[in-house]
């Protein structure tokens, strides 16, 4: 994946993004990140890309051409069939999730645009910008910032970044939950002790431990998310306890459903996984007319996998039938 971005103060963007993971990413060409300064691209003698605004008002403005040139420097590179999307950071724009990190981490190539003074001629805008982000309710002095968060957020999801290919898919807002609490050496630490559970070595009361301290933890913090994973919970609950289903009743969804740890939880009757094995609709089985219940993993716990959208089953199962 390619990130391109559109500045003022290009060493300030790749001073920060050329470190840590984003860094070594680069470094083993896994990603590319490269800052194109837009006084590059003015055709004032004194390098000057701001004005004042008409009908006018405090501060100066972006103007369109530098922003304009300096965008098609690089789109021009793009190749026509690649998967694009120019962002422009701004408080008046879309606030920025997990869930757009993922959808900007399906692009080939993502352009930044970072805007200074008062903003940025809306012209340009009009003509370039696919989609408006906004990092949060408050004003920075330019986007540069912004858009470090939003690369970094992006470049975390690309495979192969993270080192560990479970480490997105347990952080923070996966499934919208906030992560469970860690403890590392030593156990005892200013009197406070480890919790038990994570030194059991029982791997499924550990599983269970961090989905309720998730569960706890987004209550008390993220109210708004907690209200989004009660929501995802009662529309499963609507869904299942079918009686009668001779096969498994399915459902194809898409993106993380119900419980982002692959393991039981309060809700029953349902298996849900990244795929399913072929022939594995009797797995599951409970006592006659009961319902199939559990969460499964597929890429996990069933090897040989084919199906890549996470499938949720639900129904039950008649031994009369068999």
């Amino acid at each position: 994946m390619r990130f391109h971005i559109l500045t003022l103060f290009p060493e300030m963007v790749m001073n920060g993004l050329l470190t840590s993971i984003t860094g070594r990413a680069v470094k083993q060409n896994k990603i590319a990140i490269e800052a194109t300064n837009i006084r590059d691209y003015t055709l004032d003698k004194h390098a000057k890309v701001d004005d004042y605004p008409y009908g006018g008002g405090a501060g100066m403005l972006m103007q369109a051409q530098p922003v304009y040139d300096a965008y098609q420097s690089v789109a021009d590179r793009i190749p026509e069939d690649a998967k694009k999307r120019v962002v422009y950071v701004t408080p008046q724009g879309t606030p920025f999730t997990q869930q757009m990190a993922q959808d900007f981490a399906a692009c080939d190539d993502l352009i930044l645009l970072c805007g200074h003074y008062e903003g940025i001629d809306e012209r340009v805008l009009e003509e370039v910008v696919t989609d408006y982000v906004s990092i949060g309710d408050y004003v920075l002095t330019g986007g540069e910032l912004a858009s470090m968060v939003i690369v970094d957020a992006v470049a975390r999801l690309v495979p192969d970044v993270l080192n560990n290919d479970q480490s997105a898919e347990t952080e923070s807002f996966h499934g919208n939950l906030l992560e469970y609490p860690q403890y590392s050496r030593p156990e005892v630490w200013h009197d406070k002790k480890v919790p038990q559970v994570l030194l059991s070595g029982n791997q499924k009361k550990i599983n269970e431990w961090r989905l309720e301290q998730s569960v706890i933890r987004t209550q008390e913090r993220r109210p708004d998310l907690y209200a989004k994973y009660e929501e995802l919970q009662d529309s499963v609950n609507k869904g299942i306890g079918f009686s009668g289903f001779t096969d498994p009743f399915r459902i194809q969804v898409v993106g993380t459903f119900v419980d982002p740890f692959g393991i039981q939880n309060h809700i029953d009757h349902l298996a849900y996984g990244h795929g399913k094995k072929p022939g594995d609709s009797d797995m599951m089985q409970q006592d006659s007319m009961e319902p199939m219940h559990g969460i499964r993993q597929g890429k996990e716990d069933f090897p040989g996998t084919h199906h890549d959208a996470h499938e949720l089953i639900v129904g039950n199962k008649d031994k009369s039938t068999e």
